[in-house]
């Protein structure tokens, strides 16, 4: 099982501008999902989703560590956004993503991730990564077709010395009045 979770805050304008194509990720995911089930679909609707969900290659999840911060802490997470994929519930040994934020380089890294761990071809994630690349390209016009067609937002290029991200350090004091 592979969940790729992105650890942000509300606060952290670098976190708002990743929010779309975390989205749209997480959308490929299903849409991955449902191609791969569609082939045999003679399913009511509550099986359908059922099987969606086994068949999602990977769990695109989210925590808001301004809300559970107690988590964030326990997962160490010192910057925003951090991207940690977890496979089989625990941290991946290549340690947080810091890639570009496009579509295609997630899933990518996401393909290379299970071609690693199960070593072999053919998984659940070569076929999202093989969606990614036909519904958005890297050049200047984005071509957008097939189940994702609604989703016309082109991720920009992240280049970590341009974004230092917000980084924490030290304590916070926080007063508290009746009202």
């Amino acid at each position: 099982q592979f969940v790729f979770v992105d650890f942000f805050a509300s606060w952290c304008s670098h976190c708002r501008n990743l929010a779309p194509t975390w989205e749209t990720l997480a959308e490929v995911m299903d849409a991955a999902a449902e191609h791969a089930i569609q082939k045999n679909h003679r399913y009511n609707d509550e099986e359908y989703e059922k099987a969606v969900h086994l068949e999602r290659p990977v769990l695109i999840a989210k925590v808001d560590c301004v809300l559970h911060g107690d988590l964030c802490t326990e997962q160490n997470i010192r910057g925003y956004p951090t991207l940690r994929l977890f496979v089989d519930g625990e941290p991946h040994g290549g340690g947080d993503y810091r890639g570009d934020r496009l579509i295609i380089v997630l899933t990518d890294y996401l393909a290379a991730v299970e071609e690693e761990v199960k070593k072999t071809k053919g998984g659940k994630l070569a076929a999202a990564d093989s969606l990614a690349k036909s519904v958005h390209t890297l050049e200047d016009g984005e071509s957008v077709t097939g189940p994702l067609k609604n989703h016309r937002r082109k991720a920009q290029a992240w280049k970590d010395e341009e974004h230092p991200g917000c980084q924490l350090s030290g304590f916070l004091m926080v007063g508290m009045c009746n009202q």
